[in-house]
């Protein structure tokens, strides 16, 4: 994985239909420099092509903290389009797990099964609206909606067999 290769003690994880906003870097080393520990820090995600379908965006306008609400569960807390996090974080709970996302078995959930491993691990994690990707996912029609979700819930499910506890028992509940 690309992360054993990388050189610096911050990682960011974007996706190929996305572009950072013009003010990203900055904002990002101001975030990372006032958290002062590791950390998983996400922003908010805006519609690239406001022709596509308002979906796979976040666009709240408040800064939060995961896990303030004990019954809160990972998933869109923060996307994984647009996500940080120290290289101390993967040091101390691992890689993402392969087998979820788009190229894996469970074709999604890769960031909520990280974000739930993460936040297990007392990680801080951490959503800011200034950090701000815009995503050109070019979805548009209902059957593109209907195949994502799909996806989304096949990776849910997959998340529940994986960390079958309370809290993810309780959102499927």
């Amino acid at each position: 994985m690309g992360t054993s290769l990388a050189r610096h003690d911050i990682f960011i994880f974007t996706d190929d239909d996305c572009r950072v906003d013009r003010h990203y870097f900055a904002v990002l080393a101001q975030l990372h420099s006032k958290i002062g520990e590791p950390a998983i820090i996400g922003g908010r995600v805006e519609l690239g092509d406001p022709t596509d379908a308002p979906i796979t965006i976040k666009t709240d306008m408040a800064p939060a903290k995961y896990g303030v609400d004990s019954t809160q569960f990972p998933g869109g807390f923060i996307h994984g389009c647009n996500l940080t996090m120290h290289r101390e974080v993967l040091d101390g709970i691992g890689l993402w797990n392969e087998r979820f996302g788009p190229a894996g078995i469970f074709r999604a959930a890769e960031d909520t099964e990280m974000i739930y491993r993460a936040n297990k691990h007392g990680v801080p994690i951490i959503y800011h609206p200034d950090l701000v990707v815009h995503h050109f996912h070019g979805r548009k029609t209902i059957e593109d909606i209907k195949k994502l979700n799909q996806s989304y819930q096949y990776g849910n499910g997959a998340l529940l067999g994986r960390h079958l506890d309370a809290l993810p028992l309780k959102h499927f509940y």
